[in-house]
C-alpha cells in the first residue's frame, strides 16, 4: 500500500493511546474481535493524523503495510522526513529497516532516550 501525506491537526499522543487501546483490548476479545478493533483504531489514527490512504479492511493488509504506515504516521505527526527510509520497500529486511528507523527517531528526537534494545 502507498501512503500519501497531507496537512493534519496536531495529534501528539494518539499513537501511544492507539497502542495502549489495542494491547489492553487484546486481553478481553477473541482474535477476530481484536483484529476488528485494531483495524478500526488504525483507520481512525490514520484519519486523525492526516495520512490519506484507502481504508484498511483486512488484518493481513495491515500486517503487510505496518512499517510503511508507522513511517507515514511519524513523518506526519512530527513534520519530518526520516533519513535513510527505504521509500519503496520490497524485501522483509527493507520493512525491518524502516521500522527500526522510526524506533530510532522516536528515541532520539522525541523521547530523548536510547531505544536500541527494541528490535
Amino acid at each position: 500500500m502507498i501512503w500519501s501525506l497531507k496537512s493534519g491537526e496536531s495529534t501528539s499522543g494518539l499513537l501511544v493511546v492507539f497502542v495502549l487501546i489495542n494491547f489492553s483490548s487484546a486481553i478481553y476479545f477473541t482474535m477476530s474481535k481484536t483484529e476488528e478493533l485494531i483495524l478500526k483504531n488504525t483507520n481512525e489514527l490514520l484519519r486523525s493524523v492526516g495520512v490519506a490512504s484507502k481504508k484498511i479492511v483486512h488484518f493481513s493488509e495491515l500486517q503487510k503495510s505496518a512499517s510503511s504506515m508507522f513511517v507515514a504516521i511519524f513523518e506526519t505527526m512530527f513534520q519530518v522526513k526520516l533519513k535513510g527510509v527505504i521509500r519503496k520497500p520490497s524485501h522483509v529486511k527493507d520493512y525491518e529497516h524502516n521500522a527500526q528507523a522510526v524506533i530510532t527517531a522516536l528515541g532520539k528526537s522525541i523521547l530523548s532516550m536510547d531505544l536500541s534494545h527494541i528490535r
